[in-house]
């Protein structure tokens, strides 16, 4: 089963995060969040990830965070 998993902040080491975690062969959806919605989506633009406010995120009930 691949997880859909939500990572909180997109600063430098959420980017990293962000990689480490898209490359994952078992994360098969990776949600970026942030209080700066425009550093989310630019993240989320570089590892093939969704991005979208941080409640949303919650409430779609990620598998990891």
């Amino acid at each position: 089963m691949r997880m859909r998993v939500g990572l909180l902040g997109a600063g430098r080491i959420g980017a990293f995060h962000a990689a480490t975690l898209a490359a994952h062969p078992e994360v098969g959806e990776l949600v970026v969040a942030d209080a700066d919605p425009l550093r989310a989506r630019q993240v989320a633009a570089d590892y093939g990830a969704s991005t979208g406010p941080v409640d949303a995120l919650f409430d779609s009930r990620p598998d990891a965070v």
